[in-house]
């Protein structure tokens, strides 16, 4: 199968299975985000058209500042910060749930589903990490960057699927059932990994490298992804992508790794 258009948006996509797939895997859909969800025709194609996908997104300036997050009101409390275990495989690294960060959920009628995962793509933001490190400074540079691609970008969602940031932890971004938006035509069946930070200028922190390590080898289990399927942003587009002091580490992990070697043995063994 080929890879998806360079855009976020396709009429062919059924709105109504997909809303429903969503809705069984407890993905919060926001009110405002499913109107029109069989009206996502040339006029979204034509502006997307001209989107910058592969490439690092500005996020939104409004949420650079410092101070306390705040998150749109809603009718219900706002969930406590939790992290839950995914439970699918023995192993699972523990997931910060998209609802600790974020209250609106993709725009489906700008979204593909995504059909299956049998790739890895590993990013960097392109933006120096959060000053703080902490759980709000995440928060607010998590939202920031999906505020960019939905308004600016016009995209469904944040572009990522999962996100790691300098403490270690991992972060669930876009839903896996929707193609990301992270490799320009390349977004079919590809699992979009953001590990935040500028890794141009800056050095990853071991705290990320060893949660981006457990995570990329738990989905390759879980996907049947086999390693020469795990890549990074600039081995698939011309781009700095993930950065200069990021690239080799990862090179380094898909040859040294004992954790990633174990699951590409798995990996090969089901595929």
């Amino acid at each position: 199968m080929s890879d998806s258009p360079p855009h976020d948006a396709s009429p062919k996509t059924d709105r109504r299975a997909l809303l429903g797939l969503l809705a069984r895997g407890g993905v919060l859909v926001a009110a405002g985000s499913v109107i029109g969800l069989s009206g996502c025709g040339s006029s979204r194609r034509a502006r997307a058209a001209g989107s910058t996908i592969g490439q690092p997104i500005p996020a939104d300036p409004s949420l650079q500042q410092a101070g306390p997050v705040r998150l749109p009101p809603r009718s219900t409390p706002a969930p406590l910060p939790r992290v839950a275990p995914t439970p699918s495989l023995a192993g699972a690294p523990r997931i910060v749930a998209r609802s600790s960060w974020t209250r609106s959920g993709p725009v489906l009628s700008r979204a593909n589903a995504m059909g299956g995962i049998d790739r890895i793509t590993i990013h960097h933001d392109a933006l120096p990490q959060p000053a703080g490190g902490g759980w709000a400074d995440v928060v607010r540079r998590l939202e920031s960057i999906r505020r960019g691609h939905v308004n600016n970008q016009k995209w469904a969602d944040i572009g990522y699927h999962y996100a790691v940031d300098p403490a270690g932890r991992v972060w669930s971004c876009r839903p896996l059932e929707l193609q990301g938006a992270h490799v320009r035509n390349r977004n079919e069946h590809n699992l979009g990994i953001l590990v935040v930070g500028n890794f141009s200028s800056q050095m990853p922190t071991p705290q990320a490298l060893d949660s981006l390590e457990r995570l990329v080898g738990y989905e390759m289990r879980r996907f049947a992804v086999p390693v020469h399927r795990v890549r990074t942003h600039r081995e698939l587009a011309q781009t700095a992508c993930p950065g200069r002091h990021l690239q080799p580490r990862i090179e380094r992990m898909r040859t040294a790794s004992a954790t990633i070697a174990a699951s590409n043995a798995e990996a090969v063994r089901r595929s």
